[in-house]
């Protein structure tokens, strides 16, 4: 912990450092912080329930008995435009498989990458909720979704569909079972969409660039959701 603290003979602040101690008792925990600034001394007391205490030792026992896992998630920035104000068209993708091990940096750490492999999702969702049913919907129909990367050429993913949800790799939605796209990591991969919603019609052309992002979570987390 680091604070500030006003030199009597100037009236300037100084950065003082502080030091806390803990100590333990029947009754709780009782905290106590020493800061030394220029020749002064400042002590803090703070009694602490011994209830709060054992829950969180416990919890922090957990973690550290655990280890940590971190995970890269990678895949292609969301594609999202406004429809009529009340609903909105969001393109995203997801992995098509299962996550792959890295390598272990040190004892206790794990390290995932998500699979290269990525489906498409398309979702006309609530422009407020953005989960759920739509109830904003009185008719929808995708006329067609195609996708592109690099020189490669257009690929149709999806026509004449009349649900506002649909999710590639799903035998319930995705018919046609079309295969996965690859991940770039510098790349892109370029959309068409076009749709009717509520007897009006839409049309939007647009690029997904790639992207990474990281979360570091414990292991035991890792295990119930990997």
């Amino acid at each position: 912990m680091v604070c500030f603290k006003t030199n009597k003979q100037n009236n300037k602040p100084v950065l003082a450092t502080t030091m806390l101690k803990i100590e333990f008792g029947a009754l709780g925990c009782r905290a106590r912080t020493q800061t030394f600034g220029q020749n002064e001394r400042i002590f803090f007391v703070k009694h602490i329930p011994a209830t709060k205490i054992t829950v969180f030792a416990m919890l922090l026992g957990l973690l550290l008995a655990s280890g940590c896992t971190s995970v890269t998630l990678r895949g292609y920035a969301p594609f999202v435009r406004d429809l009529d104000g009340r609903s909105e068209l969001c393109i995203s993708t997801y992995p098509a498989g299962f996550p792959t091990k890295v390598g272990r940096k040190r004892a206790g750490y794990e390290s995932y990458e998500t699979n290269e492999d990525l489906y498409f999702q398309v979702f006309i969702r609530d422009i407020k909720k953005r989960a759920g049913p739509n109830p904003h919907i009185e008719s929808v129909c995708i006329h067609s979704f195609t996708c592109r990367i690099g020189d490669a050429p257009p690929e149709l993913l999806l026509s004449g569909y009349t649900k506002n949800f649909w999710m590639q790799g799903n035998p319930q939605a995705d018919k046609r079972v079309v295969p996965p796209i690859p991940y770039h990591a510098k790349g892109r991969v370029s959309i068409e969409m076009d749709l009717t919603l509520n007897g009006k019609r839409y049309s939007f052309k647009g690029d997904m660039p790639a992207r990474e992002s990281r979360i570091v979570a414990p292991t035991f987390i890792k295990n119930q959701t990997l």
